[in-house]
């Protein structure tokens, strides 16, 4: 019997609880912690966890904070490159099986769990001056 059975039906045909059972089947990995934090399911009493958000450094890596026990010290942690880390929610999307408006909804909430964006260069008047 798997975790999903054991819920609502409404709630275990889900695409986040489809998702969740996909990503757990790995263990606690960083990358399973990053979609549990996007979709808002931290546990803040346990650990590995991931934090609520990310950003893409200026080289185009996906950055988060990782704690692996409440007395380590917070650490920046990789989770690929933007191209990789895509392809990695591609991956689990497929193997969820999710429609083409679930893999939408599975791809914002994975976009707005990152804030910052360092490799966007504002536009202004200066970048014409010559």
């Amino acid at each position: 019997m798997t975790a999903r059975n054991r819920l609502r039906p409404e709630v275990a045909e889900s695409w986040q609880a489809k998702v969740l059972e996909e990503v757990g089947r790995g263990g606690m990995r960083p990358f399973t912690c990053a979609i549990i934090a996007a979709l808002g399911y931290n546990n803040r009493t346990r650990y590995p966890r991931m934090a609520e958000k990310a950003y893409i450094a200026g080289d185009g890596m996906v950055l988060s904070w990782y704690k692996v026990s409440p007395m380590a010290a917070v650490q920046t942690f990789v989770l690929g490159t933007t191209v990789s880390f895509t392809g990695d929610l591609r991956l689990v999307a497929d193997r969820c099986k999710l429609t083409d408006a679930d893999r939408i909804a599975f791809f914002d909430k994975m976009k707005a769990w990152i804030v910052k964006d360092e490799r966007v260069v504002p536009v202004t008047q200066e970048t014409y001056k010559t």
